[in-house]
C-alpha cells in the first residue's frame, strides 16, 4: 500500500512540473486556429492560460 502511494506521489510530482508547453486551439472541422508556447509552466499554469471565447475553437495543453 506504501509503495502504491509513493508512486502516486511521484507521478503527481512530475505532471506539476514546470517546463515548456504547449496550448494548441482547434476549430470544429480540426483546422488548427492558433498555437502558443509558455515556457517554464506547470500544466495548470498552462491551462488557466490556454482558454478562449470564441465559439467552436476548442483549446489543450499538451
Amino acid at each position: 500500500m506504501k509503495k502504491i502511494i509513493l508512486l502516486v506521489f511521484i507521478a503527481s510530482s512530475f505532471a506539476s512540473c514546470k517546463k515548456d508547453r504547449v496550448c494548441t486551439c482547434t476549430n470544429q472541422d480540426g483546422s488548427i486556429s492558433s498555437q502558443a508556447t509558455y515556457i517554464n509552466v506547470t500544466k495548470k499554469e498552462a491551462r488557466n492560460l490556454c482558454t478562449t471565447t470564441l465559439t467552436g475553437v476548442t483549446c489543450s495543453v499538451k
